[in-house]
């Protein structure tokens, strides 16, 4: 009975370890679930056409300001905006293609881990959520979509140690973390998205500035220490002549003018706002907005706080816009006029430059603008301003319009009608008082003074007297052929006058569509290169004389530049 007992025991004791070898088998064994049947499977098989995506999302995190940040652009219509930066039009409407490509195909590959709490440990927990306490391990979120479809969504964590290239990936929902190669063609950056040339300027088509530096009295209403520098060429190779310069001592700086120049051209965009409501891309207002004193106080507001402010037009009505640190005017020789308005400077983080508002702040949310008592007075963070942009066309600087040459008269033949009106008597048919240098009488009834003249020396043979041609129809040839040659220069003048008009205005047009509903940020130092005052542009007159012709024909001064001094 013992030994039955014993035996018994013996068995349950062995049944026990082999339980317990089975499950420490089991636990340890080489899986076989459905993740990792995924291994070197694509995580979107379905998103094969980059084509179909019409918006893009990524979310990522900072951690030092524990603020989610997002980038988003997508397609309204027929064009590509940035839904994160106030609906910018974008110009790379590539880009998003290219980035959605880059992303096509993407395997799993060795499964890193299958459990939740290891998503910090390789930094792939969704930046967008804000359920989530830890400020740490948080990913990439980048998102595509056609519409409200889901085309691909990826997590995307560190870089793996395994190879170069290749990162902790997760698909949102998931818990399971794989490595992949993922290399996506990915810009986050704003000035990436859009045409960061703020005018794109020709400068072989430039013919006029006028750079108006001064500082506004904002309590007296009133420009301050305001010099108008005026400079114009004729055209693309002509030497800058300015205004009031005194060509006995002075000769334009033209290094300095070229200077400017670039510094035009160079203009880049860091940021947008958009421009209030009720306020025209010409700076007007619209009074079906503004007739309302809330609204207009609210309009004022917003422009004194990025440095634009409104004073009484000197012998107008109304009021006119100025801006706070001067404006800059470029006329161009297809009519594309220029007027730039300098507004307030500041300084502030990269989320504060581009949309001004704190990266962590709501949708919706008003935009809080960087004060400029703010700035950094030791300068350790580079500065940035408002710039106000106004185009408009103006047929002056298209310059003269061509003129058409006269075609010159043939001359009379045998055959002709004789013409009815007095003709001047031939050579052979004047008095010798005629060839001795007397004046017939113009008018029919004038007396010729009857004075004893000495006879002309006679004329060496084969000579004709001046003016005069002994072959008429050989004269005419000359003259036709000068007339041949000017009517072909006329006309390709006048197509490149013409097309220099239309282009002009389709471009005014264009870049009013594009420039007109925004304020602009850009970097300070730029614009400090445009506020110059007149001492800049002249030098003392070289030993060399100057025979330019200083005179200037520029067509007239902007109404902005006709505020109080």
């Amino acid at each position: 009975m013992h030994e039955t007992r014993r035996t018994l025991v013996y068995c349950g004791t062995a049944a026990l370890f082999v339980a317990l070898a089975l499950a420490l088998w089991s636990s340890n064994r080489p899986v076989t679930g459905v993740e990792f049947e995924r291994i070197g499977q694509e995580f979107f098989p379905d998103f094969n056409d980059p084509l179909k995506a019409t918006s893009l999302t990524v979310f990522g995190f900072d951690e030092e300001k524990a603020a989610i940040r997002e980038f988003r652009v997508q397609k309204e219509g027929t064009r590509w905006v940035i839904p994160s930066h106030y609906g910018y039009p974008t110009d790379a409407t590539d880009r998003l293609g290219k980035t959605a490509a880059s992303i096509i195909g993407i395997r799993r590959g060795a499964l890193a881990s299958r459990l939740e709490s290891d998503h910090e440990r390789y930094g792939v927990i969704d930046p967008a959520l804000t359920d989530v306490t830890s400020l740490k391990g948080r990913g990439s979120r980048i998102t595509i979509q056609a519409g409200d479809q889901i085309l691909a969504d990826y997590i995307v964590g560190k870089q793996a140690a395994t190879a170069q290239g290749r990162y902790y990936v997760r698909v949102p929902g998931e818990k399971e973390t794989y490595i992949a190669d993922f290399n996506p063609d990915l810009s986050t950056s704003f000035a990436d998205w859009i045409d960061v040339d703020l005018i794109k300027l020709d400068q072989d088509k430039l013919t006029s500035l006028v750079v108006d530096k001064y500082t506004l009295d904002e309590q007296a209403g009133a420009l301050k220490d305001r010099q108008v520098s005026i400079l114009e060429r004729d055209k693309f190779g002509d030497p800058w002549k300015l205004s009031d310069l005194d060509p006995e001592q002075e000769e334009v700086n033209t290094q300095a003018v070229n200077d400017l120049i670039r510094a035009l051209t160079g203009l880049k965009i860091q940021g947008v706002r958009p421009k209030p409501q009720g306020l025209n891309p010409d700076l007007s207002f619209d009074p079906a907005i503004v007739r309302n004193q809330l609204v207009f106080e609210t309009i004022q507001r917003d422009l004194i706080g990025k440095g634009f402010f409104l004073i009484q037009r000197r012998n107008e009505e109304g009021l006119g816009l100025v801006a706070q640190e001067g404006s800059f005017h470029a006329g161009m020789n297809d009519g594309v006029v220029y007027d730039l308005h300098f507004g307030e400077i500041f300084t502030g983080n990269l989320s504060e430059i581009e949309i001004g508002k704190p990266a962590d702040a709501e949708e919706g949310e008003a935009a809080a603008e960087p004060s400029a008592s703010a700035a950094d007075p030791f300068g350790t963070k580079p500065q940035s301003r408002y710039v106000f942009v106004k185009v408009s066309y103006d047929p002056a600087y298209l310059g003269p319009a061509p003129q058409k040459p006269i075609e010159p008269t043939p001359p009379e033949t045998p055959d002709a009608p004789k013409n009815d009106a007095p003709q001047s008597p031939s050579e052979s048919e004047q008095t010798p008082d005629d060839k001795s240098g007397g004046t017939l009488a113009a008018d029919e009834g004038a007396v010729v003074e009857d004075v004893e003249m000495p006879l002309a020396a006679p004329k060496p043979e084969g000579v004709t007297a001046p003016g005069k041609s002994a072959d008429p129809v050989a004269e005419y040839n000359i003259l036709k052929a000068q007339y041949d040659a000017a009517l072909k220069q006329y006309e390709i003048d006048l197509k490149d006058y013409e097309k220099r008009k239309t282009d002009g205005q389709a471009r005014s047009v264009e870049l009013n569509e594009r420039l007109g509903a925004w304020y602009y940020v850009v970097p300070a130092e730029s614009i400090q290169n445009l506020r110059l005052d007149r001492s800049s542009f002249v030098k003392p007159k070289s030993a060399a004389p100057d025979s330019d012709d200083d005179t200037l024909g520029l067509p007239g001064i902007p109404d902005a530049l006709k505020l109080n001094d």
